[in-house]
């Protein structure tokens, strides 16, 4: 039909938004939030929305009922503050609006194939009894509202409308005009992001229902809310603390809370981007596509099990047990298991813990050999909100392929004898060579690549000595600023935008009811959504502050 070859630059005006006037805010800066004279509670800034690729995907799923995954072919989201959920880089550009409108075409055509149970789903009445016309605005007044997440105006489902009315009019069937009027809401800014509505200038207002149900939804199962979230929203279930707090315990008994180890975890333990990770070939023949997805699967794992038996997330530094299946145990080189199914085993001291497992000492490795200084930064930076400045312009670390004269202890300790690198690796080195045990794909080992005995003492930066990965968990477990730093990760991906110092108040509430409900994810979270950085919105000129 040849109206569809303009329908993307009409549909993204619906309801007097521009999706490709969207732009990248590049004038917020981000705060310390520990300023104890900033401590006036406030709502953060927001930037407009828009979904990311897995957010897309879990979203057509749940409204259209159908297995495709288009946003699998979108370009990569840029990641901000370590999370690829944060608005103000989840930007716009034309080949995405392309993109979206291929996407919109096809997930259109798949929910309306006859005989599917997407369509049953979408069509609810029979335009031959009751005509179409009277069917098509049925069909949409129950799918848009899902769609954009809120309830829809007369005129906006006259405008969509319009689209079906139009295929009719040119004598197309009736498949046609709803396949045009779900292409067009789709295509709609109000799809393609979590509008909320800003306050007038200057003031700070509540979210209402709606807005808050999108919030929750995206936060525990990175997609739209389900029908209970709506009625929770339309009944204002979402005013109070207890009918948020409801929400939070359901949410997360629910399967789709998987997504907060995927995507939370995932990316707050980094764990997501060991598929970057390139072991040399020559020195580690074992490395492959196999072992790499088998080491995210642990720690997904274990995420996995500490959130649904509601322990503690400090669990995660020294879990008694793990996960692994033949291929893993045999790199780890546990007796025992074999196989693709993975076992739950208890855990050999030193795996016993994030700080053990493969995928973040794989990730914290050059291709040829450990990096303390990676390591030690991963932790600074992922467990205690403490990470150094990059390094200066011009700064070289080790050298690869060439043959080591020393240790690699030895070898950064000449390395920082240079002052311009001194300061940062004084804070990061002394903590990597704790985990010196690991090798750079996380095998076992007492000698390094070159044959050096390892010392695996380590020390972080307040002179707490340790000696070996174990002791570190521990210590690291015992550090008060854990916690606060584990509920900091939690609400930047909740929020998605950085924490400024208008959230000191809410980031100290947060945290203090986190380690009082004993450190549970779901204390957490009931937390952070009760939150008023969480409920509430700043106007536009707040933001830009």
């Amino acid at each position: 039909m040849g109206v569809l070859r303009w329908l993307a630059a009409v549909v993204l005006a619906v309801g007097g938004t521009t999706a490709c006037s969207v732009v990248k805010d590049g004038g917020q800066q981000e705060k310390p939030i520990d300023d104890p004279g900033a401590c006036e509670v406030k709502a953060g800034p927001k930037t407009l929305h828009r979904l990311n690729r897995t957010e897309y995907n879990n979203t057509v799923r749940d409204l259209l009922g159908v297995d495709l995954r288009p946003a699998d072919a979108f370009p990569r989201d840029d990641l901000g503050h370590g999370y690829d959920n944060m608005a103000e880089v989840l930007t716009v550009a034309p080949l995405l609006v392309e993109k979206y409108d291929q996407a919109a075409a096809n997930l259109a055509e798949a929910a309306l194939q006859p005989g599917s149970s997407a369509r049953a789903q979408l069509i609810t009445c029979d335009p031959g009894a009751i005509g179409a016309g009277a069917c098509g605005r049925q069909v949409l007044e129950r799918f848009v509202p899902r769609a954009w997440r809120r309830p829809v105006a007369e005129q906006e489902l006259a405008q969509l409308l319009g689209f079906f009315q139009l295929a009719q009019s040119e004598g197309e069937d009736f498949d046609a005009g709803l396949r045009l009027a779900v292409h067009a809401t789709l295509m709609s800014p109000h799809f393609l992001f979590r509008v909320e509505k800003a306050p007038a200038a200057g003031e700070v207002r509540k979210l209402d229902g709606y807005e808050l149900a999108s919030r929750l939804s995206y936060f525990l199962w990175s997609t739209m809310p389900d029908d209970e979230l709506f009625f929770a929203a339309e009944s204002g279930k979402l005013d109070s603390d207890e009918g948020l707090e409801e929400q939070v315990d359901r949410m997360l008994a629910d399967p789709r809370a998987e997504a907060v180890v995927d995507n939370f975890g995932g990316q707050w333990l980094t764990t997501r981007a060991l598929s970057s990770a390139t072991p040399d070939p020559q020195l580690f023949p074992d490395w492959d596509e196999e072992l790499q997805a088998a080491m995210q699967r642990e720690t997904a794992l274990v995420m996995g099990e500490i959130l649904a038996e509601n322990r503690s997330l400090l669990d995660l530094l020294d879990a008694e047990f793990t996960w692994v299946n033949g291929r893993l145990a045999e790199h780890y080189g546990i007796a025992g298991v074999s196989g693709d199914d993975f076992q739950r085993i208890t855990a050999p001291a030193e795996r016993g813990g994030v700080l053990g497992h493969g995928a973040f000492l794989t990730l914290t490795s050059n291709p040829t050999r450990t990096s303390p200084v990676k390591r030690g930064k991963w932790v600074l930076a992922q467990l205690l909100c403490e990470e150094p400045p990059p390094p200066p312009p011009g700064v070289e670390g080790l050298p690869d392929g060439e043959k080591p004269t020393g240790s690699v202890r030895e070898q950064m300790e000449m390395h920082r004898s240079d002052p311009v690198c001194a300061a940062c690796h004084q804070l990061m080195d002394p903590i990597g060579f704790g985990l010196e045990n690991f090798g750079p794909t996380g095998a076992f080992r007492t000698v390094d690549e070159a044959g050096f005995e390892i010392d695996p003492r380590g020390e972080l930066p307040d002179g707490r000595i340790f000696e070996g990965a174990v002791e570190l968990a521990q210590t690291l477990r015992d550090d008060a600023k854990l916690s606060g730093c584990m509920a900091q990760h939690a609400m930047i991906y909740a929020l998605g935008r950085p924490l400024t110092r208008a959230d000191s108040c809410a980031v100290e509430e947060v945290s203090a009811r986190f380690e009082k409900g004993g450190n549970t994810f779901q204390a957490l979270a009931k937390a952070i959504v009760t939150s008023k950085a969480f409920r509430m919105r700043a106007a536009a000129q707040e933001e830009s502050k």
